[in-house]
């Protein structure tokens, strides 16, 4: 009978630390519940906090006008840096993009989701130099600092802005890019007299044959290239396309009114010789 009683405590103690496992198990996978409950409520707080940032750029009354004057081709500095109200709304927007440069240092926020939201309007920016200047002058350094740790942007060319072209203004942009690679973009081509220009049109089947140039100095080569191409054309952002169907966001410089062009199809389905 003793024999028998301490099989059964044996058996018991073995369901015991069975129990005890169990009880362990249950305790950490609340645990671990709790952990996962809770990361989701951070990054959906997160997710709320990046909207309301979203939302105060794009809503904000002086951000759109001082957007409107960026997005303007090219850039009216005149009036950015001298009408009294476009300063005062310009500093505004400024010290926003001071506040997410600090925010991305102190890694509340990341580069990537910075990118995602405000790439375009830094970009702006970062291409125009009366804006750097001002920068320079009134210690916007975080912002000055995010421009940097941005990646290097590109430009798309077709024409006399080729590398087999040598030129007064190939000689001047020479030092600010550096070829990258042949591309293309989806659109048309069409005759402006002497030069051609480019329509983009991402849902075409006709391409313009080109160039991509990673831009080493983006205020001084857009400044540079802004100046040469002149009111007949805009400066807008296009998929430039290269070797495996991938796409790099780039500059392009495209014709600014498409409508007085319509009839003035080229012939060539992307670079001619004059341009």
């Amino acid at each position: 009978m003793f024999d028998h009683f301490s099989e059964l405590l044996d058996i018991l103690n073995q369901h015991k630390q069975g129990l005890k496992a169990i009880a362990f198990l249950s305790s950490s996978g609340a645990f671990i519940w709790g952990v996962l409950k809770y990361a989701r409520s951070i990054r959906q707080q997160h997710a709320n906090w990046l909207h309301k940032l979203f939302v105060a750029f794009y809503e904000t009354d002086g951000f759109k006008r001082v957007r409107k004057l960026y997005d303007e081709k090219p850039i009216d500095a005149p009036k950015v840096f001298t009408d009294i109200q476009a300063e005062h709304d310009l500093d505004d927007y400024l010290n926003f993009f001071e506040f997410i440069a600090g925010l991305v240092k102190m890694k509340q926020v990341t580069l990537t989701e910075v990118q995602s939201m405000f790439e375009y309007w830094i970009r702006l920016m970062q291409a125009d130099l009366d804006t750097l200047t001002y920068l320079r002058r009134f210690g916007y350094e975080n912002l000055l600092w995010l421009m940097d740790k941005l990646p290097h942007d590109f430009v798309f060319v077709y024409g006399t802005l080729m590398s087999n072209y040598e030129n007064e203004v190939t000689e001047q942009v020479h030092p600010h890019w550096r070829l990258k690679s042949k591309a293309f973009i989806k659109g048309r081509l069409y005759q402006l007299g002497e030069y051609p220009g480019a329509i983009p049109d991402p849902d075409c089947e006709a391409k313009v044959s080109g160039e991509l140039y990673e831009i080493l100095h983006p205020a001084k080569l857009l400044s540079l290239l802004d100046e040469y191409e002149g009111s007949e054309y805009q400066r807008v952002r296009v998929e430039a396309r290269i070797s495996l169907g991938r796409s790099i966001p780039a500059w392009c410089y495209v014709i600014a009114d498409a409508a007085a062009v319509q009839d003035k199809l080229s012939p060539h389905g992307g670079h001619t010789k004059q341009r």
